[in-house]
């Protein structure tokens, strides 16, 4: 219940302050919680409620965080005067570098956590 109303509030921020780009990238973040979800229940993954929700969590931060860098940058391209069409591009080669660093980080703290770790941290 916590990660849908958490969702929930996330695709209603995303929309309100990004309107249609913000309603896309809302839809894309439900598509793929149903599609980790569904992997989880294809495999017969055993999780706890608390699993879910920290599941639920980190992929929540790590897309919107990525949305939020991508728009930022888009919209510093459209200001600037030039076609919507090169400004995704634009916008999407700058926010790259930001996007690939903070997931190689999250998959460094999740390997320290995993080698380290013992019990429910593991």
């Amino acid at each position: 219940m916590a990660g849908a109303i958490g969702l929930a509030i996330i695709f209603v921020f995303m929309c309100f302050v990004y309107l249609l780009p913000g309603l896309a990238a809302g839809l894309a973040l439900l598509i793929y919680t149903g599609l980790i979800l569904g992997a989880l229940n294809a495999f017969n993954i055993t999780r706890l409620p608390s699993g879910y929700c920290r599941l639920s969590f980190l992929e929540s931060v790590m897309a919107v965080d990525a949305n939020v860098i991508i728009f930022a940058r888009v919209r510093e391209e459209v200001t600037t005067g030039i076609s919507v069409k090169t400004s995704l591009k634009n916008g999407f080669h700058k926010a790259m570098s930001a996007i690939v660093d903070g997931n190689v980080t999250t998959l460094i703290a999740a390997a320290i956590l995993w080698f380290k770790g013992s019990g429910s941290v593991k």
